[in-house]
Formats: C-alpha cells, sequence, structure tokens
C-alpha cells in the first residue's frame, strides 16, 4: 500500500467479497460482488450488494460496467423483481446492458447523478431500456435526496428533497422584509 493509503486502512476492516452474508435485525445483506479483491478497474472493483427485508429488494451496484453485470447473470447471482435498484455507474452508456435488466426487473431505479453534471447521466439509452421493463425512474440531480419508505402492510411512500419545497436561496430573495 502506498503511505497515504496504509494511513487511510481501518483496522479490522475487510473488503467486499462475493458470498459474505450478514443479519441486521431481520434485513440481511449479502455481497455479490467483486468475486476477487483485485479487478480489473476500480468501477469493477465496487461492491455489488443486495440489501433484503420481508419481501423487499435492494440492490446496489456502485460503478460496475456491463461486463460485470455479465458476470453477475451468467452467475445466477441477481435477485430478481427487484424493488429498487441504484442503478450501475450513474446510468452511464457502459452499464444497465439489457440482460441485467431483465435479470433484475427492478419496479423503481434510481440514478445518482448531479445537477448538469458534463457526464450527463443517465444516459438515454439506458433510461430507453429501464422504461421498456416498466421501471418508474427517478434522479437525484432531478429529485435531491430520495427516500424510499417500507412501512409495515403499507405502500411503498417516495419522497424527495425538492418535492414541493422552494429553495431556501430563492425563499430568501423572495420574502417580504
Amino acid at each position: 500500500m502506498s503511505g497515504q493509503a496504509a494511513d487511510l486502512a481501518l483496522e479490522g476492516v475487510q473488503p467486499c467479497r462475493r458470498g459474505v452474508a450478514w443479519q441486521w435485525q431481520d434485513v440481511r445483506f449479502e455481497i455479490l460482488a467483486p468475486e476477487h479483491s483485485i479487478a480489473v478497474s476500480d468501477n469493477d472493483a465496487s461492491c455489488v450488494i443486495a440489501v433484503s427485508q420481508a419481501d423487499h429488494t435492494i440492490l446496489l451496484t456502485g460503478d460496475i460496467t456491463g461486463k460485470v453485470e455479465r458476470q453477475l447473470v451468467r452467475a445466477g447471482l441477481l435477485p430478481p423483481d427487484v424493488d429498487l435498484l441504484v442503478a450501475p455507474h450513474h446510468g452511464s452508456n457502459s452499464s444497465s446492458t439489457a440482460e441485467f435488466i431483465s435479470a433484475v426487473t427492478p419496479k423503481h431505479v434510481v440514478y445518482s447523478a448531479g445537477y448538469n453534471h458534463h457526464f450527463g447521466h443517465p444516459h438515454a439509452k439506458v433510461v430507453a431500456r429501464y422504461r421498456e421493463v416498466g421501471a418508474e425512474q427517478w434522479s437525484t440531480a432531478d429529485a435531491g435526496a430520495i427516500v424510499f419508505d417500507w412501512p409495515t402492510d403499507e405502500k411503498l411512500r417516495v419522497e424527495t428533497a425538492r418535492q414541493g419545497r422552494s429553495r431556501y436561496w430563492r425563499d430568501a430573495f423572495l420574502a417580504p422584509p
């Protein structure tokens, strides 16, 4: 490890590795990728974690590319009918392959993206692929923070930071003195 990386190492912390799973109260976590701690690229070394509770599954994918998506599909590791998917690599065209999307068929997909960012995530082709499977799509670039809540015996509630709220900087200038 380089000097700076060694300084940042946390005692007792282990790298993500496929097959590691744990339970916290009634929530189960399972690492699906990476298979090895060494990957070809930093993006493909992202932890892919399935989080499940009762009948709900959330899939966190990090910055994986289509290469890792195909490996997960071929290995049969992806949970079907995912309730919530954080889109791989912010919705980049290098990920969210049709094969991957078909395997997880998400009900909701979130693009973690910056407003007016120079990469322009999510890519229009990716948006179209998720639309084809009927996924409701959300972007942090448009909505700000997004909260998904599945209360017991109730319907999913989704709240966004920008939902029905004006910006604090506008209020300060528009409010009468």
